[in-house]
């Protein structure tokens, strides 16, 4: 029984600090005004594990929209064929 106890308070310790860790990061997002950064926090401790993953994954999905990565790839045109011929040394 005292590793089914032990257990369960590892178990509550980690929700504890992801809820922590998704507050902060709430709390410093710029994405978001004040009005909508307490709502969030509200709703992380309201809601314990699914409001705190979904307030993560919301705020993850909003900053891919923002800083969506340019590789600097260039579009090939379908004409066009490379082969080890074009390649100079």
């Amino acid at each position: 029984m005292t590793g089914l106890v032990y257990l369960g308070f590892v178990l509550l310790m980690v929700i504890a600090v992801y809820q922590i860790f998704v507050s902060i990061v709430i709390w410093r997002a710029e994405e978001f005004e004040q009005i909508q950064r307490a709502f969030q926090l509200g709703l992380i401790w309201l809601i314990p594990i699914f409001g705190a993953l979904g307030c993560h994954l919301f705020l993850r999905s909003q900053r891919n929209i923002i800083h969506d990565k340019d590789n600097g790839f260039v579009q090939q045109e379908p004409d066009v064929e490379v082969g080890f011929d074009d390649v100079k040394p």
